[in-house]
């Protein structure tokens, strides 16, 4: 019997076969063009076409195929770093729930979320929380019906392919920080990675020149490529600049790794050092299990088979993988789930869990909290009153009353802010008030950076005040500037929100 691990892009689609056992040794790769149009920001939209050249390629090879290991790139994949304390395994899907919703009100209703840990439960708990719209995880269930053959994993690609550069390549491990380039045709996923230990990822779309290659005449496909090699340049060092102004004592990157489609054009791997000074090779090279597979294209599809070997929980989008009581809706079963946190996280369950009950029948909310209180009344006598407590249970009290009114607004306000942010620019805090006013904190390349983004933020309607606070400025020991960090404010229209 065979598993199989698959990549769908906007062009190719990647398939490796493996043997399954407890590695999933990969025997076989192929190769197929994406239909046109099949596929937009990683959702799937055509479900029957991608769905009908699977099934022809496992009948034409005789693929016994028992599971099916997807890895998912997407721009509206999202990715951030989490920490909690000490907690028992039952309560951690929970409390990762919790926390991204503090940041995120109302994201638990438009996204799947799972999540790696590094850490060992019962100890502080660290690690990375991926989440999803669930339009494009659904499209991959539709898209395994289609096929006839059961999920068993739904990879973050950047995660996926983290795996694989670590199980195939081993890198260096006294190497304190690594970066993971993933140079697709249009687009960039980059990845910082301490120790096997993904630290953040960003997706990046690549502005080229809009002329076909093959098309172009030897010069102008030469200026194609020059402009490639630039864009990617960009990225990465906007990428770096980010990870330094959040890491202020954080180690240079002592490596980067190139994979995917275009890794391997004509002098981008020279081009990179040269202009970093930093050692730049390309995966496939280094890759010894997937010599014949071509280890730069297939890097996440054979890293979603793999099983990582450092991490306690590894990232599944798959929706209530193995839970007995699957036939339950998600809103009840994280209700229940919160429940059963202990000390100081109860008092944040009961709280999101009114949340969620409040978008239920009022009958099905009564019978459900009546049952909790009664299942859960022995956890009444917890100490709850400690400062950190009251403090925690105070913000997700304010939360609670905003967040179910707005959380489909906040949702599509940062979909609009991610249309008009120019390349220049990270936003590392958003807030929305009861004044109908949003608070951004970030950080810009140039000052001409922050003036485009009010600019294009004009062109919103319903943004009907943008204003800019402190602009400060963040210089190398050389006393070359590195960046400039802001404060901004948006007030918005009551019309924009619905009041």
């Amino acid at each position: 019997m065979s598993v199989l691990g698959i990549d769908i892009g906007i062009h190719h689609i990647k398939v490796v076969e493996a043997k399954q056992n407890k590695k999933n040794t990969p025997i076989k790769a192929y190769l197929l063009d994406t239909p046109l149009g099949a596929v937009q920001g990683g959702e799937i939209k055509d479900v029957q076409a991608i769905g009908a050249l699977l099934r022809a390629l496992i009948a034409k090879h005789d693929i016994r195929a028992k599971e099916l290991y997807f890895a998912i790139n997407s721009p509206k994949m999202l990715n951030r770093d989490i920490s909690l304390p000490p907690m028992k395994a039952e309560e951690v899907e929970a409390a990762v729930d919790f926390d991204i919703s503090q940041s995120f009100p109302g994201i638990l209703q438009t996204h799947f979320i799972s999540y790696l840990l590094y850490s060992k439960l019962k100890q502080p708990l660290n690690g990375v929380a991926v989440f999803c719209p669930s339009r494009i995880v659904e499209s991959y269930q539709q898209l395994a019906v289609q096929i006839g053959v059961p999920i068993a994993r739904i990879d973050a690609g950047f995660n996926a392919a983290t795996r694989a550069l670590y199980q195939f390549t081993q890198p260096d491990k006294n190497e304190e920080t690594v970066m993971l380039a993933d140079i697709d045709v249009e687009s960039a996923q980059i990845t910082l990675i301490a120790r096997g230990k993904i630290l953040f990822s960003r997706h990046t779309e690549l502005t080229l020149p809009q002329i076909s290659e093959a098309e172009a005449t030897e010069e102008q496909f030469a200026e194609i490529l020059k402009q490639k090699h630039m864009a990617v340049l960009e990225q990465i060092r906007q990428t770096l600049d980010f990870y330094h102004f959040n890491n202020k004592q954080s180690d240079n990157v002592a490596k980067i790794f190139l994979t995917g489609e275009s890794s391997r054009e004509t002098g981008l791997a020279d081009y990179l050092a040269n202009a970093l000074a930093v050692p730049v090779q390309n995966v496939g090279s280094l890759v010894k299990n997937l010599d014949d597979l071509q280890g730069d294209l297939y890097l996440s599809a054979a890293g979603a088979l793999l099983q990582s070997k450092q991490f306690t929980v590894d990232i599944n989008l798959l929706p209530l993988q193995g839970n007995k009581e699957g036939q339950r809706s998600k809103a009840k079963y994280q209700a229940i789930a919160f429940a059963t946190v202990g000390g100081f996280l109860l008092v944040f369950a009961l709280c999101y869990g009114l949340l969620l009950f409040g978008s239920m029948t009022e009958t099905n909310r009564k019978a459900d909290l009546q049952a909790e209180m009664k299942t859960y009344s022995a956890l009444d006598e917890v100490k709850l009153a400690t400062t950190a407590a009251k403090n925690r249970t105070a913000s997700i009290q304010q939360v609670s009353q905003t967040a179910e009114a707005q959380s489909l607004m906040n949702i599509k306000l940062l979909n609009n802010l991610a249309k008009v942010m120019p390349e220049g620019i990270f936003v590392q805090t958003f807030s929305v008030d009861s004044g109908n006013r949003i608070a951004l904190l970030g950080s810009a390349q140039t000052r001409k950076d922050i003036a485009e983004f009010v600019n294009r933020l004009r062109s919103i309607p319903g943004f009907t005040e943008i204003s800019v606070g402190s602009i400060n400025t963040s210089q190398f020991a050389d006393g070359t500037i590195k960046d400039f960090s802001f404060n901004m404010n948006i007030t918005m229209d009551r019309q924009v929100t619905g009041e």
